[in-house]
Order: C-alpha cells, then sequence, then structure tokens
C-alpha cells in the first residue's frame, strides 16, 4: 500500500508539471495569455495580485458587462496594460469604441478605449497567484525555490537509496510478508 501511495506520489510530481507546461503552451499557440492584476481596481472580480488568464475577443464580439484588457499606448512612459469592464460601447467611423470602469472605482475611466481587430477577456482568476510569482522573481525568491526543488530531489534521492538497500521481507506461505507477527 506505502508502495503504490509512493509511486503514485511520484507520477504525480512529475506529471502535474509537465501537463502544465504543455497546457499553458498550448494556450499561448491559440492565443491566449497570462497578465498579473496590479492594483484592485476590478476587485472583487480580480483583487491586486491576481494571474488572469485571457482569451481573444473579436471587436465585434465586445458586450456591455464583459472585462477587457486595455493596452496603454503612452510612449513616454511603458506600462502594463489595464483590465477593467465594459459599461458602454458606440461606434465611431467603423471603429468599436468602449467606456470602461474598474468595478472598484466610483467613475468611468477617462479615455475611451477604441478596440482594433480584437481585445482579451478573462477566462480564469486566480488571486494572490501574482504575489507568488513576484517574489520568485527576486533574488530571495529564487533562492527559496531552489532550496523547495533541492529538497524534493534530496527526499527522492533518499526515498530511492532507502528502497534499495533495505532487504525486502521474505514472505510467508500464505502470502504475509509481516514476518514474527502473530496473526
Amino acid at each position: 500500500m506505502v508502495r503504490t501511495v509512493r509511486r503514485v506520489a511520484g507520477i504525480l510530481l512529475l506529471a502535474v508539471p509537465v501537463a502544465l507546461i504543455a497546457a499553458l503552451g498550448g494556450a499561448r499557440a491559440a492565443g491566449y495569455s497570462a497578465h498579473l492584476i496590479l492594483t484592485g481596481s476590478m476587485a472583487p472580480a480580480a483583487p491586486a495580485g491576481s494571474v488572469v488568464l485571457m482569451r481573444p475577443l473579436p471587436a465585434e464580439a465586445v458586450r456591455v458587462g464583459q472585462i477587457v484588457l486595455i493596452p496603454r499606448r503612452d510612449r513616454r512612459r511603458p506600462s502594463p496594460p489595464l483590465m477593467h469592464r465594459v459599461v458602454a460601447i458606440r461606434r465611431d467611423a467603423g471603429r468599436i469604441v468602449a467606456e470602461t470602469k474598474g468595478d472598484a472605482n466610483a467613475t468611468p475611466d477617462f479615455d475611451p478605449y477604441v478596440i482594433e481587430g480584437y481585445t482579451m477577456t478573462p477566462v480564469v482568476v486566480i488571486p494572490r497567484l501574482g504575489y507568488v510569482l513576484a517574489a520568485a522573481t527576486t533574488r530571495g525568491g529564487r533562492v527559496v525555490l531552489a532550496l523547495v526543488v533541492v529538497l524534493l530531489a534530496g527526499g527522492f534521492l533518499v526515498g530511492a537509496l532507502v528502497k534499495i538497500w533495505r532487504p525486502e521481507a521474505p514472505e510467508t506461505a500464505d502470502g504475509d510478508s509481516r514476518v514474527g507477527l502473530a496473526p
């Protein structure tokens, strides 16, 4: 039983990261992208520190009430995109123009968002994951991450060595390997 649990745990520890990497690669190839939410303007739907997986959305498909990703095009000071909810839509010279507002904001955004071709809309919001990812990009975070990997690898190595060096208990005639125990 213990051997089966160890095998399953070992397979999961290898298979889950591989599956996640494959899924992220497939999502990226399909046009999906992940974004870190830095502010609380979309709380509680996407609080600060969330990671949001987003999919492409054609401009013609955007509706009032949807959340969209708004690129900021300030050439003087590059800024990350903004994620807000569409509160109004209009057509202007054949272009789709969306008025947006953060859920936690009292007023709509000052500048309307001209959607050219497509925008992005959230599929999955993972609260607080952004804090973990941001910490992993610091020197201390990388050290902690490296320690976790080393400890996990060391645990697997010790488990494998114990399995190799520990002799198997001989089985009795009835198939029981518990030697010296009363029935």
